[in-house]
């Protein structure tokens, strides 16, 4: 699991009632805990059986978990606008969304967003919406590099009927050509261009490049904003990586010719420490889950034996 280099790391699923995002979050617990990890999860749901809010935090950790709210999510998978809306500020990682579901994204962090179309994908894949939510479980074991294998021994614990279409929801999604290529194409952008970008940077100006860097991802940051379609959103990520590349480069140029040599290490060191936290999401306040949803079940941490136990009692 992804839990092997740090201590915790934190999962927030959310959408509405009947889209199965307790048994994501049922499925990820138990594939950690096969792999000896500790885990909790926390599901809060509105009063309505089908079509409230329902929300699934899980915490994986090789330790024991010391809290088990989620309030900085490396994955957010939302399967609704409003989902998206109030959590959107929880998570400083990946977010992976349903565009059919999920129109409209924040512009601020749009090489952020994986768009999954879950939804469409099993309606004309599978003929039935329902396994809309093993396709982006599949997706997401993909995007935070997860042990598939586990995950899909899991599901098979997990979910007692419908294997094959389960399974079948599951390739779908991990192999979505959609996923790796848009990953692949972001990462390009990034890093793929990195050699002539310093040619270039040296040819025209290390504050040319830096502009010419911000109008890029400015473009492609309105691109992502704009429109739901796959094709568009890819593009503007990719512009988005290609904008930071060349920021990246012209910055480090710039630094090389304003510092001395042993001052270089430690002052390239600082502005990538202050460009990796301006691109955390900022709150406006603390969300006190305790206050805003009073439905909400709160165990202790969890021991693979008891978590084991209680995810039998809930089934």
């Amino acid at each position: 699991m992804a839990t092997d280099a740090k201590t915790r790391t934190e999962i927030l699923i959310s959408g509405f009632g009947g889209q199965g995002v307790v048994r994501m979050g049922q499925i990820l617990g138990l594939c950690a805990i096969k792999q000896g990890h500790r885990v909790t999860m926390l599901k809060s749901h509105g009063t309505e059986t089908r079509g409230g809010y329902v929300r699934a935090q899980v915490v994986l950790s090789p330790e024991d978990v010391d809290s088990p709210v989620v309030e900085n999510a490396d994955v957010f998978v939302a399967f609704s606008a409003p989902a998206y809306q109030k959590f959107y500020a929880l998570c400083r990682g990946a977010i992976l969304y349903d565009p059919e579901l999920v129109q409209e994204i924040r512009p601020e962090a749009p090489q952020r967003h994986l768009a999954v179309p879950a939804t469409a994908l099993a309606k004309e894949r599978l003929g039935n919406a329902l396994f809309a939510n093993m396709i982006m479980l599949g997706a997401l074991t993909r995007a935070a590099h997860l042990d598939y294998a586990a995950m899909r021994a899991a599901m098979l614990e997990v979910i007692p009927r419908f294997h094959e279409q389960n399974l079948a929801a599951m390739e779908i999604g991990y192999t979505l050509p959609a996923v790796s290529l848009a990953v692949a194409i972001h990462v390009v952008g990034m890093y793929g261009l990195s050699l002539p970008l310093g040619y270039l940077t040296d040819r025209r100006g290390r504050r040319a490049v830096m502009l010419g860097g911000v109008v890029i991802a400015g473009a492609g940051s309105g691109l992502v904003s704009l429109s739901s379609a796959y094709g568009v959103i890819t593009a503007g990520t990719f512009l988005v990586g290609l904008g930071w590349s060349c920021m990246n480069v012209a910055v480090v140029a710039l630094l090389a010719d304003t510092t001395r040599p042993h001052e270089r290490g430690r002052a390239i060191g600082v502005n990538d420490t202050v460009s990796g936290v301006a691109a955390m999401p900022h709150r406006d306040c603390h969300v006190d889950s305790r206050k805003e949803f009073p439905h909400e079940d709160r165990p202790p941490s969890l021991s693979p034996t008891s978590a084991h136990a209680r995810r039998h009692a809930d089934s």
